[in-house]
């Protein structure tokens, strides 16, 4: 099974996912970024659902507790949807919008 969001393959007996349930797919409103970034999407006329969202973490609004915010070097757009990068770099702290949110790097054994 092959996520053509984030390219991960599950092993063969493995559980995998698809791109509707990948777990990274969990973004900050875009309309909340910088209108000067890339990937900022301009205030549609309706309400934003994304907008919407509470933080249970911080109670800030906008994202969840392990929303991403789309990096360039991370994501982009094709298509006029935004996807993963196809050299995607690490996660980092920095790449999560809750400020609560605790970071730790995944382990490389030896």
């Amino acid at each position: 099974m092959l996520c053509s969001f984030c390219g991960h393959v599950a092993v063969e007996g493995g559980r995998g996912h698809l791109a509707k349930t990948c777990p990274t797919r969990d973004f900050v409103c875009r309309h909340l970024l910088s209108p000067s970034d890339p990937l900022f999407l301009a205030q549609p006329n309706n309400e934003c659902h994304d907008c919407a969202r509470v933080c249970v973490v911080c109670h800030g609004r906008g994202h969840a507790a392990r929303s991403q915010v789309p990096r360039a070097g991370r994501y982009e757009l094709r298509g006029g949807r935004l996807m993963a990068h196809p050299h995607q770099r690490p996660l980092e702290a920095a790449d999560f919008a809750c400020p609560g949110h605790v970071f730790e790097p995944p382990f490389v054994g030896q």
